[in-house]
């Protein structure tokens, strides 16, 4: 598989202490992306999910509780995330598994998603990519926030009677709970996120509050 990069310990990638990986590669293409570097299929670095998963385990800050994917799109890489998943949890099984995908949560159910790295045979099938979204990927996850990225939708009273709303990029997008570990006032209002490595490489993430 493909990834951007990790980060050992986040507060604003989803609720909690949480370690965070990137992965490369996004055909999504949502106008206005904050990280647009993470689109090209062939950059990045390549790592097994075996080896993925041991790095965001042993990297990980004390009292971690969870682990958040990102993108790039992660459903460009599904077998490789659903792979990289289950290793995280077999090792750290308290963590919960949250995911962030510009798919629709519709989209996914039904296998309309692109996934170059399927093989050749299963790369059109729609039942072959729902199954493994509905039977295998979400049996492993705690939460999703899931749409595309809209910046004509970034402000905070758009939809502001839902209860996740302080906790999106934009309003049309939404946090799906798939298992009852977290509750929608668990996921702070967006914010952003300065880290500096011992080497100074800086990772900028998270979301700043919409101003329109």
């Amino acid at each position: 598989m493909r990834i951007h990069g990790t980060l050992s310990a986040t507060r604003v990638n989803g609720p909690g202490l949480r370690s965070a990986a990137w992965l490369q590669g996004c055909q999504v293409g949502c106008s206005g992306c904050q990280n647009p570097a993470t689109w090209p299929m062939d950059a990045g670095e390549e790592i097994s999910p075996e080896d993925l998963a041991v790095r965001l385990v042993h990297d990980a800050a004390p009292d971690t509780v969870g682990l958040t994917v990102s993108g790039g799109e992660p459903l460009h890489q599904a077998p490789a995330l659903y792979a990289m998943i289950c290793m995280v949890q077999a090792i750290a099984p308290h963590w919960d598994i949250g995911l962030f995908s510009g798919y629709t949560l519709g989209e996914m159910e039904s296998g309309n998603y692109y996934c170059p790295t399927m093989p050749p045979s299963v790369l059109e099938d729609r039942a072959a990519k729902r199954l493994l979204w509905q039977h295998q990927i979400t049996d492993r996850l705690t939460w999703g926030i899931f749409g595309r990225y809209d910046r004509t939708r970034t402000s905070r009273s758009d939809r502001a009677d839902l209860p996740w709303r302080h906790a999106v990029a934009s309003a049309n997008q939404d946090i799906h709970l798939f298992r009852t570990k977290w509750v929608y006032s668990d996921f702070a209002a967006l914010m952003q996120e300065v880290t500096i490595d011992n080497t100074g490489l800086t990772t900028i993430s998270g979301y700043a509050k919409g101003s329109r």
